[in-house]
């Protein structure tokens, strides 16, 4: 897998670089907050939690969602 590998400890950082295709490797350095659905509808993606939450804050919806036919 070719790309960059980004650090994120924000919501728009993730949503930011989940959209840039040029980043490969996502590594979360936070708790953060999902206030809504995160729809993931690209290839060769690795999101790395390190032992971090993504949370919804009792919200009932998917944090992420992985469109079909692609990779995570």
């Amino acid at each position: 897998m070719s790309g960059s590998t980004v650090d994120v400890i924000t919501l728009d950082e993730l949503r930011n670089n989940i959209a840039n295709t040029s980043v490969s490797v996502i590594n979360i350095k936070a708790d953060i907050l999902i206030t809504s659905q995160i729809t993931i509808s690209r290839n060769n993606l690795v999101i790395d939690g390190n032992g971090f939450t993504l949370y919804g804050n009792g919200n009932n919806y998917r944090a992420l969602m992985v469109s079909s036919s692609n990779t995570v």
